[in-house]
């Protein structure tokens, strides 16, 4: 089973847990600025009409008409699920949770909704343009064909700088979807600075919701000033 960790916040992890769905986002409201193509092209080359216009178009369709999904992927030996940087950037700094599914059960949940998709792991390189005259062949060709024929490069692609994120990512070329979670959600992970009330109201949406993966809260462990903290698992429950 591949596993796959999504950080978020209580309350969409609240959302998320009565609906019993994961909607996917848009990537006009990324935290990476260079994941907004028209910003990571500008920068780097002085384009010429009428290909500027052609590719800000196809930039605009990838922000705003496909749905993204990003995950962390589990690796071997590596507990992605206690990512501190993950849980600081992602999970409201700590507060929040770590919902983690699993990767062929999403990707069964999405062939049944019959829309087209990309996913892999993502790509992470200082390199991650494609020349202008790539777009100037295909100038007559649909937005969504030049994302999915360089998709790699375009979709699945971020800075070296975001290595440590392991991103597996999901695009759907359709503006709205959501994803049912009953077959996908595995494990269900709270920060160690969530609030009692988070924390309580997703143990009862568990229960409503007969989830019989594990849950529980991460705690800091003891330790001297000189060494690191870590985090362990307590009171790690399972629905019956």
């Amino acid at each position: 089973m591949t596993r796959l960790c999504h950080y978020t916040s209580a309350k969409n992890a609240i959302k998320i847990l009565s609906s019993q769905q994961f909607k996917l986002g848009h990537l006009e409201h990324s935290n990476d600025p260079f994941e907004n193509l028209s910003k990571r092209y500008d920068l780097s080359f002085n384009v010429q009409e009428p290909v500027r216009t052609f590719m800000n178009k196809v930039f605009d369709f990838s922000d705003t008409q496909l749905s993204y999904a990003s995950f962390s992927i589990i690796k071997e030996g590596v507990n992605n699920d206690q990512n501190w940087i993950m849980w600081a950037h992602y999970a409201n700094k700590h507060s929040g949770v770590c919902l983690t599914f699993d990767l062929e059960n999403f990707i069964d949940e999405l062939k049944r909704l019959s829309v087209f998709f990309v996913h892999d792991k993502i790509i992470y390189s200082n390199a991650l343009l494609i020349p202008p005259n790539y777009f100037e062949d295909r100038i007559h060709y649909k937005p969504a064909e030049v994302l999915n024929e360089f998709n790699k490069f375009l979709l699945l692609s971020k800075h070296m700088g975001w290595e440590s994120e392991s991103e597996y990512r999901i695009v759907v070329f359709d503006k709205e979807i959501r994803i049912p979670i009953h077959s996908c959600l595995k494990q269900v992970l709270f920060g160690p600075e969530i609030s009692n009330w988070s924390k309580s109201r997703i143990e009862n949406l568990l229960k409503k919701n007969n989830f019989n993966g594990p849950f529980g809260k991460l705690h800091y462990a003891f330790a001297s000033y000189a060494k690191p903290l870590t985090f362990f698992f307590k009171e790690l429950k399972e629905n019956s």
